[in-house]
């Protein structure tokens, strides 16, 4: 006997964030770097049990400077504010902003220019 699938409505909302992170130098960030930061700035924001409650991942979604995290319908704000909060990457100098929120990949990627 199969498992069933979790009905639509019974599945976690989503929400996907185009971001773009700048480096004051200009120099290009790779990322890894930049994940690594996202998920540190969320930790120390939010701390564990808010962390994993977003569900904060980072998409291999890159080009050039821009990407795409999906988090949690009701962590969206934290996100963003965890997002404005980072002054450093790989200590360099820089910004994380946020670009736009969409409920579909779709969408957030053309955002990016993906």
């Amino acid at each position: 006997m199969a498992i069933k699938p979790i009905l639509p409505s019974m599945r976690e909302k989503k929400r996907y964030i185009a971001y773009e992170a700048i480096a004051r130098d200009g120099l290009a960030l790779r990322l890894e770097e930049v994940r690594a930061e996202l998920n540190a700035a969320m930790l120390r924001f939010i701390g564990e049990k808010g962390f994993s409650a977003a569900g904060l991942i980072v998409l291999d979604d890159w080009h050039g400077s821009r990407g795409v995290i999906k988090v949690s319908h009701d962590y969206t704000d934290e996100a963003k504010a965890a997002m404005a909060m980072v002054t450093k990457i790989a200590n360099k100098a820089a910004v994380i902003r946020a670009l736009g929120t969409s409920g579909i990949l779709k969408k957030a990627r053309k955002g990016i220019g993906g």
